[in-house]
This record gives structure tokens, sequence and C-alpha cells, in this order.
């Protein structure tokens, strides 16, 4: 989590694929903690690890914007909003 405070370290957006079966219910009270693939906009893969404020839609597609380990923020997106190559990474999920 230090990477949210190293100014050398830049937030930027990475692209997932909801998948239900890889979130979690674990506090009890409705937000789910999800752990995905995610795409930057390079097209490359990195692991991914945010809370959800409840149960996210499954399949849908969301940019969510990071700073090293920490999410800053999520919105749902579709297939115009990122590359193909992503949107085609994803899809095969």
């Amino acid at each position: 989590m230090l990477g949210q405070y190293n100014f050398l370290v830049k937030k930027q957006p990475y692209y997932v694929k909801i998948d239900n079966a890889k979130g979690r219910d674990e506090d009890g009270y409705g937000n789910y903690d999800y752990t995905l693939t995610s795409y930057d906009k390079n097209g490359n893969e990195h692991p991914i690890k945010f809370t959800g404020m409840g149960k996210l839609k499954q399949g849908h597609f969301l940019e969510v914007t990071a700073k090293g380990a920490y999410v800053y923020t999520y919105r749902e997106v579709f297939e115009k909003d990122m590359s193909n190559d992503i949107y085609n990474k994803l899809s095969a999920q």
C-alpha cells in the first residue's frame, strides 16, 4: 500500500471483468472483496484486489483506477471504452 504515497508511482486505469466466483463477502456486511486479473492500457496483465460496494454484476467490465496496489475508484465501462486487445483478453476469461 505504500505505492499510494510514492510520488513516482502514477495513478493508472486497469480493466477487469467481474467474476463473482472470485468475490467474497468477508465482513458479512455485503461488501465484496474481489481478487481478479486486470490489464493495463498496454495489455499487460496485473493481479488486482479491491472491495466492491455490494455484489457487482457478473460479467460486467470495470475500469479500476489504482496507484500501486491502492485502488481509488472503479466504474463500469463498455467495449468501446477499451482497446480491442484488452476487450478480447477479458472476454476470454
